[in-house]
């Protein structure tokens, strides 16, 4: 049932909207200072986080063609991955370069939601109790997930890749030519998915909300450690921001320490706060031909149901799920 009404939603996404030509190379600096309410705190946020912070892109500067996700966009199906009860990752090949990339979120929104079973259950219930549908405004906004474009050029060796995120996230993957993935191991708090996978390369994922892999909680609420260095006071007190950074670093401390164990440690490490791409490599002397997520299958962790489209068609289909619920 989940899956065939996923493919309805597709469908319908299919319909939807229209896509603007964002090729054009944006004016202004692709880097600037993002205020986070919560911490009382500025962070930077960049078009396109390279390991070297000195070095910052805008998208449309690494490849041709490229488009922010819009409904209309729609993949061509979600197909549900397996989750391993025992937390098991591909591990790397001897002569592999190990690329971690640890963000919080990205900040490019897509028509997707990720909907967890027991959202679900309670608005069923709720639905059963009141015989009427109630507001799903905050629903929607919480379980609404980011694109991360992950750009890769460095051809030299084999890469396995890392990709660790907090909130839902799908990865979309973009290869240069003679570009070899090795494996990969997705890993968050939230739902995460994966967008143009080579098809001979083993992907797992480790996610640990409302999943069999709950006891995987060392992977931390935010995998994100030299990064949160960036943060600053904009008014006075520094408690509050301190005692984040030290949990920030403990629980990236095991983090690192849990990966050690199924991966290595990494050769490198792209990390950003919140960003809406990364590349992993030199850029491109030609630029690469953008992949959109038209036509393309994504492939998830079975931790909550993907829901392709506008908010509104979303919360007419996010009803019928639940209200179709035994």
């Amino acid at each position: 049932m989940r899956r065939s009404t996923t493919m309805v939603v597709l469908l319908l996404g299919a319909l939807l909207g229209g896509c603007e030509d964002e090729s054009a190379l944006p004016e202004g600096d692709p880097k600037g200072e993002v205020y986070n309410g919560n911490y009382g705190a500025t962070y930077k946020r960049y078009s396109v986080t390279t390991e070297d912070r000195a070095r910052v892109y805008w998208a449309q500067e690494i490849a041709d063609g490229f488009a922010s996700p819009v409904a209309s966009a729609a993949p061509a199906k979600f197909e549900p991955t397996h989750l391993s009860g025992s937390c098991y990752l591909p591990p790397p090949s001897d002569n592999a370069e190990i690329v971690f990339v640890e963000v919080y979120s990205g900040n490019e929104t897509m028509p997707l939601h990720f909907v967890g079973n027991d959202e679900m259950d309670d608005l069923r219930s709720y639905i059963e109790r009141q015989g009427g549908r109630p507001d799903i405004d905050r629903l929607l906004e919480s379980s609404a997930a980011d694109q991360i474009d992950v750009f890769i050029t460095e051809t030299d060796r084999p890469i396995y890749l890392v990709l660790a995120a907090y909130d839902e996230t799908l990865w979309s993957l973009q290869l240069a030519d003679g570009v070899q993935l090795d494996g990969i191991a997705i890993i968050g708090y939230e739902a995460q998915a994966l967008a143009h996978k080579p098809g001979r390369v083993l992907a797992a994922f480790a996610v640990v909300d409302d999943s069999p892999q709950q006891h995987c909680a060392v992977t931390p609420r935010r995998p994100v450690n030299e990064n949160w260095r960036i943060l600053h006071r904009e008014r006075e007190g520094q408690t509050n921001l301190t005692r984040t950074l030290d949990e920030a670093r403990r629980g990236h401390s095991a983090f690192r320490s849990w990966l050690a164990t199924r991966i290595g440690y990494p050769d490198r490490t792209v990390d950003a706060y919140q960003t809406s791409h990364v590349l992993i490599g030199p850029k491109p002397e030609n630029r690469m031909q953008y992949r959109p997520l038209t036509g393309a299958e994504v492939i998830y962790a079975p931790t909550a149901t993907p829901v392709w489209g506008t908010d509104g068609d979303a919360e007419r289909i996010i009803y019928g799920l639940a209200e179709a619920r035994r």
